[in-house]
């Protein structure tokens, strides 16, 4: 899920790359957090991510 890949020709008019997921993944593995993904299909999909919070005392 969160590979590059390369989208086909049938996709016609349909916007994108194949690359959100692998950009997000990878800010948020930099900034050492988590993403979590659940989907179920006829009701959608829900991304969580947690990002760890630092106070400005420990910077």
């Amino acid at each position: 899920m969160f590979e590059p890949f390369h989208r086909g020709k049938n996709v016609r008019t349909i916007p994108g790359t194949g690359l959100g997921l692998v950009v997000v993944k990878k800010c948020v593995d930099l900034h050492q957090g988590s993403i979590n993904i659940n989907s179920e299909v006829g009701v959608g999909t829900t991304c969580l991510v947690k990002l760890p919070y630092l106070s400005s005392q420990l910077m």
